[in-house]
């Protein structure tokens, strides 16, 4: 008795075959940045519940922390809805190949029609993710803005606003040449002329440089921030000690913060790099992707989680940094070329003011004095906050 049986139907032919393996291993690549993505859409989703209590611990009491509510918001109704067109586009694909309205539809038939279904979301998804993308640069420039806080430190802001505004006018570029040529034809690698071609990639560039130059520009603030605290000879920071050193943690966190997210957006250069889809780079090329879509609006989250929580931690009354403030410094602290004045009682306010002249005469925003106020409280707005 012959074991051999008679094949179940014809083979395939070698373009039926290569369309299966072509799309299958699409759905695959594809699956694995969908996977990837909804593990940092549970990470938001925790930074974004932080960002809430932080808030609402804090208090809305200005426009402008109900203009970071507002944008922590945004920046998370904008990522979610781009988690969920992300998994549409990946269901309409499989959908539109696997099951075609018609059961005799051609494997080819098949795969055009899997890509119609799928190109309309790619118009929403692009500008989903580069309008997260000008609204994190924007926080943090405003962030930059809080700690430049006098007039002759505040011009230099005005470098990563020209990065903004230039990122904002190819992110119009971009989305105009989606709009008006169709999403297949007009993308970041493939188009009708080479703005439109590179649009995307120079609003991605210009963006990184906003970033890298916010970095560096906070960076410069810490140093001379450490520098100033080490001149007043001031004990290392640590657990109930000096509350000065939350500015100085508070500025490290932000610089920290900023290096790590100009390393992970430097990897979405992947992203305009011709990738064969049948190699295994395709993967890392999913991945950074699926990054990058939640990483443009869940850093501006995370930042103004740090600014708020060492406001709120700084703010509890009987504390044991406020207590460790007091019993270092008495109540009150000598006058000189750096004075610092105590805790306001009635307020829980310690206004500081550090003077990095040798006169104590001189005032004003063109002073180099900068007063901080690092306990908050009442009487906070009638001060001018490192941070808000």
């Amino acid at each position: 008795m012959s074991n051999d049986t008679a094949p179940i139907s014809d083979p395939l032919s070698p373009s039926d075959g290569f369309i299966f393996f072509e799309l299958g291993s699409a759905l695959i690549q594809e699956a694995v940045g969908i996977v990837f993505e909804t593990f940092c859409m549970s990470i938001y989703m925790v930074v974004f519940g932080l960002a809430l209590h932080s808030i609402r611990r804090k208090g809305i009491r200005s426009l402008s922390s109900l203009a970071m509510l507002g944008v922590v918001l945004y920046l998370f109704a904008a990522s979610f809805t781009l988690w969920a067109l992300n998994v549409a586009h990946w269901f309409l694909s499989a959908r539109g190949f696997l099951l075609p309205g018609d059961d005799t539809t051609s494997l080819l038939d098949r795969a055009v029609e899997s890509n119609n279904m799928s190109t309309p979301l790619g118009v929403p998804e692009e500008a989903l993710f580069m309008f997260n993308l000008i609204i994190g640069d924007s926080v943090v420039i405003w962030r930059v803005w809080a700690i430049c806080r006098t007039r002759r430190k505040r011009w230099v802001v005005t470098i990563p606003c020209f990065f903004l505004l230039i990122s904002l006018i190819f992110i119009i570029i971009d989305l105009t040449c989606l709009t008006g040529g169709g999403f297949a034809e007009s993308s970041s690698v493939a188009g009708t002329n080479a703005v439109c071609n590179n649009a995307e990639l120079i609003s991605w560039a210009v963006s990184f440089g906003t970033n890298l130059s916010c970095t560096i520009l906070i960076g410069i603030e810490a140093w001379k921030h450490r520098r100033l605290m080490r001149s007043l000879d001031l004990p290392s920071p640590g657990r109930g000690r000096s509350p000065c050193f939350a500015v100085d943690r508070l500025l490290s966190l932000l610089l920290e913060s900023g290096c790590i997210y100009c390393l992970f957006w430097l990897t979405q250069v992947i992203l305009f790099v011709p990738v064969s889809w049948f190699n295994y780079t395709i993967y890392l090329y999913n991945i950074l992707g699926a990054l990058g879509d939640q990483i443009s609006g869940l850093y501006p989250t995370l930042i103004i989680v740090i600014v708020n929580y060492h406001y709120t931690i700084w703010d509890e009354p009987g504390s044991a940094q406020t207590k460790g403030f007091n019993s270092y410094t008495g109540g009150n602290i000598g006058t000189g070329s750096a004075s610092m004045r105590s805790p306001v009682v009635a307020g829980n306010t310690s206004t500081i003011r550090w003077n990095h002249r040798a006169d104590d005469h001189e005032s004003g925003e063109d002073s180099e004095a900068a007063e901080m106020d690092v306990f908050g409280g009442a009487g906070r707005e009638s001060k001018h906050p490192i941070v808000n």
